[in-house]
């Protein structure tokens, strides 16, 4: 059987939904240094892709890190600004531009047919033209209040069922796989749907927090799921001893 295209997203944020604050930056991500010292499911992610889809900016920040070239799949960056590549990426990077359709049928001709979509509004615009098949969503227990959110607006709401959930680095961080409902398995129950207005707010008087990154959450003492009836409850523990 052939294998199945497939775009799919690791990325982390904080609890109100930011992968980046109000200034780009993304010191919040080492809050919890612990993360280092954990396996978090990015080496296992990593080789189960065959290349990544970036667009400039997030090429640009990877760029800027004092390290060597991070990544041995492919990468494709997706600009229409961005004329050349580096000299000694030429052979690891490649530019590509376009409609995402095309754009897509292009690297799947390379034989790239699972790929990790990367970067802010790279994932919004797959999102919007309902191109991502899974979301696997790293929370960082930390609120931003304002930032570089992960989700922007739809044309449509996006129906994503819960495939599993973990919470890791003793109980301060988790993360959840969301596998696209065009993808549900009969007799499967759908435990989220994602839209960038679908916002929640809770007793606690915080606003504005996306409904997916609450499942799971890692910084609570109880989580119960109940997973026939689709429904979740989460509790919060503010003033937890480090």
């Amino acid at each position: 059987m052939a294998e199945k295209a497939k775009n799919k997203v690791f990325i982390a944020t904080s609890m109100d939904g930011f992968i980046a604050d109000k200034n780009g930056g993304i010191d919040f991500l080492e809050s919890v240094p612990e993360l280092n010292t954990v396996d978090s499911g990015y080496a296992a992610f990593m080789q189960s892709v065959d290349a990544l889809v970036m667009g400039r900016h997030t090429f640009e920040t990877v760029l800027g890190f004092d390290i060597p070239w991070p990544y041995e799949k492919p990468v494709y960056v997706m600009s229409t600004t961005l004329k050349q590549i580096p000299k000694e990426l030429q052979d690891k990077v490649f530019l590509v531009q376009g409609n995402l359709k095309d754009v897509l049928k292009d690297i799947h001709s390379n034989g790239h047919l699972s790929l990790y979509i990367d970067g802010g509004k790279t994932i919004q615009s797959f999102l919007k033209e309902d191109l991502i098949d899974e979301i696997i969503i790293t929370q960082i227990p930390v609120i931003l209040g304002e930032g570089i959110s992960l989700f922007g607006p739809l044309d449509q709401m996006l129906k994503f069922q819960c495939i599993s959930s973990q919470i890791f680095v003793e109980k301060y961080l988790s993360y959840i796989i969301l596998g696209h409902m065009k993808n549900k398995k009969e007799g499967q129950n759908p435990l989220l749907l994602i839209n960038a207005l679908l916002l929640i707010q809770t007793h606690f008087g915080l606003s504005g927090l996306t409904i997916g990154l609450f499942f799971g959450s890692a910084c609570s003492e109880s989580s119960t799921i109940d997973f026939s009836s689709s429904r979740f409850q989460i509790s919060f523990s503010h003033n937890f001893q480090v």
